[in-house]
């Protein structure tokens, strides 16, 4: 039987026919990588930048707005803009067209901020120290808000501003009640002040601008129309409470008690709110929708001095509350008092059943996660609640170190808590969202519907001592009847 012969075969060259039979293409030389390629291609990098903005634009209706730019820029402000970025921040290439958006958000706070102005000085009402730089032109800027319009280079491009001494900002040196930290304006003399023209309209053109201008106008509409509907619930919660006075024995108790350092702006603080000057104040609180009072402005040993109706109240607090409050959100009620949370709500039932989870719920319930935290690191109870409150209200990047300690008694806790919280503080907004839909939404209505007597402090509640049974069976009807545990209420 003859065998194939698989061997391949040599021409009179010395070389496989095989090998003959492809032709060999010299390689090519890339001159941005310095390589030597087989085949060479050209890139298109940059060619198709801006068409994918352009046709989600077109998508969205083509949405036209309108940017602000300070009167007295020169003509060529855009290319002093570009050269300016390029020396400070080499590679960066700058939008010039982030400025008319920065211009939009500083001149229509600074227009709020004067109408308010007037108003007070119309109603001839005395204005804070943030009244005064509004004066001059300085307008309190959140940093959320500019990263919300200027995206996440927002500090560089404030800094180019500056640096063109078009922008200026004003730092405190010390707290001052009613001011902010930090405060913006651009430099007066581009504003024509004696004329009163401060700013011109620009079409802006860019359709990633345009795109982000309508996302950041639609949610600050969102924003409002929260607000609004939060005001009217709380104007309506303001007109069914009663009025509480602090009895005489409160000014004794401020003289004595060396915690209250300014004692003459607590006794006149005292004396507005017997007299009826002073009561609820129309806070649009859209971050935990809380409802704002004098009461809650107050120093919280001062508040068993309240008298309603000429009656010694009660003040009930919840223990360890917000920490309360965290170890409910695995609980089937939540998802409908936080739908807008569902995604936090989905990675946190993944540790519903988790020995360790199980027992930090069982401690919060309890009323006793302040004891149990301070016996596992061996400190003591307040200095614990401060490590707990460093543990949910902070990013991930902040105290990192204490964060490591706590994760070698408590891992799992700081894991959900760095997830939750990541760079957004998420977890803070849940917890006060939480507190306010359960507390005013459901217990503090069903108090009125008895026509109880009651002033309420956030998640505490202050009322007459004879209302005390019935308070109470309500305040546990109410968290029964949604299948939640009883919060534990602090000793007096």
């Amino acid at each position: 039987m003859k065998t194939k012969d698989c061997s391949p075969k040599i021409n009179s060259t010395g070389l496989r026919e095989d090998t003959v039979a492809k032709q060999i293409k010299p390689l090519q030389y890339n001159p941005k990588t310095g390589k030597y390629v087989q085949r060479l291609r050209l890139s298109t990098k940059g060619k198709a930048k801006g068409k994918v903005y352009q046709q989600k634009w077109l998508l969205a209706g083509s949405p036209q707005h309108q940017g602000y730019l300070p009167i007295g820029l020169p003509p060529d402000w855009e290319a002093i803009l570009k050269a300016k970025a390029g020396e400070l921040y080499p590679g960066w290439q700058i939008d010039p067209e982030l400025l008319l958006v920065f211009s939009y958000c500083y001149f229509k706070r600074l227009i709020l901020a004067n109408r308010a102005y007037k108003e007070q000085k119309r109603n001839k009402k005395s204005w804070n120290f943030r009244h005064r730089l509004n004066q001059r032109y300085f307008v309190s800027i959140q940093s959320g808000e500019l990263q919300r319009w200027l995206g996440k280079h927002y500090a560089k491009f404030c800094h180019v501003l500056r640096e063109l001494d078009w922008m200026e900002h004003y730092e405190q040196s010390k707290y001052c009640v009613g001011a902010y930290t930090l405060q913006y304006r651009f430099n007066p003399m581009l504003f024509n002040i004696k004329e009163k023209l401060f700013y011109k309209k620009v079409a802006i053109t860019n359709p990633r601008i345009l795109l982000k201008f309508s996302a950041v106008k639609a949610h600050n509409q969102k924003l409002r129309d929260t607000a609004q509907q939060i005001s009217g619930t709380h104007l309506e919660l303001a007109n069914l409470l009663p009025f509480a006075q602090f009895n005489q024995e409160v000014f004794d108790y401020i003289q004595n008690q060396s915690a209250i350092i300014n004692k003459q702006y607590a006794e006149f603080l005292v004396t507005e709110i017997n007299s009826g000057m002073l009561f609820y104040k129309q806070d649009q609180d859209v971050y935990g929708e809380r409802f704002h009072s004098v009461y809650s402005r107050m120093w919280g040993e001062l508040l068993p001095f309240l008298e309603i109706n000429g009656q010694p109240t009660k003040y009930q607090d919840n223990a360890n509350s917000q920490f309360y409050f965290f170890s409910i959100l695995t609980y089937p009620v939540v998802r409908e008092l936080l739908p807008e949370f569902e995604a936090e709500l989905n990675y946190l039932s993944r540790y519903a059943n988790a020995p360790e989870w199980i027992t930090f719920c069982n401690w919060c319930q309890a009323g006793l996660l302040y004891w149990q935290v301070g016996a596992l690191l061996g400190i003591d109870k307040d200095l614990a609640k401060g490590r707990c409150f460093e543990l949910l209200f902070s990013e991930t990047s902040k105290y990192r170190h204490r964060k490591k300690f706590l994760a070698t008694k408590l891992p799992l806790l700081v894991h959900l808590a760095d997830h939750l919280n990541h760079a957004r503080e998420r977890l803070p907004e849940m917890l006060q969202k939480m507190e306010s839909r359960l507390m005013i939404g459901k217990f503090f209505r069903a108090l009125l519907d008895h026509e109880c007597k009651f002033i309420t402090v956030h998640d505490s509640v202050i009322y007459p001592v004879q209302d005390e049974p019935l308070v109470k069976a309500i305040f546990r009807d109410t968290f029964q009847s949604l299948g939640l545990p009883v919060p534990a209420i602090k000793p007096d």
